[in-house]
């Protein structure tokens, strides 16, 4: 029902900021939110997942599993969400737990973050998983 407060936020649907179709066509390479992230990794349309450390362990604890299971190197970096969201310079995005970069970029200026950052991350060790998931050669 518009109008109606929302029992998440206490705002209406009025009150809650649209994101500017300008932003949304600049971050389009960019999935942001753990909901988007985590569809998206299920999807297998990432190649890469940066996350805030910060944030608590019981929200991304799907995270380490999923990126293995997809070859997605994940990247924990010691920020907040709020220094994580800064880092795209849009006033609008205050808090980003975690982002995702896109397999097929439409913007190529993305390759050379990813591919400085992609090799600096940690290596997932879940020892319960098969090495054949974990084996992008082996799919």
């Amino acid at each position: 029902m518009p109008g109606r407060p929302s029992k998440k936020h206490g705002r209406t649907a009025q009150e809650v900021p649209a994101v500017p179709e300008a932003l949304r066509q600049k971050y389009e390479d960019l999935v942001l939110g753990l909901n988007a992230v985590t569809r998206a990794l299920e999807k297998n349309e990432l190649r890469l997942v940066v996350c805030s450390r910060e944030a608590p362990a019981k929200v991304l604890q799907h995270l380490p599993v999923l990126c293995t299971v997809r070859s997605v190197p994940l990247c924990p970096l010691p920020m907040t969400t709020q220094d994580l969201a800064s880092l795209l310079g849009a006033s609008e995005i205050r808090t980003v737990i975690c982002m995702g970069f896109r397999r097929d970029p439409k913007d190529s200026s993305w390759d050379a973050i990813v591919d400085l950052i992609a090799p600096k991350c940690p290596p997932i060790n879940l020892p319960w998983i098969p090495a054949s998931l974990k084996d992008p050669k082996t799919k």
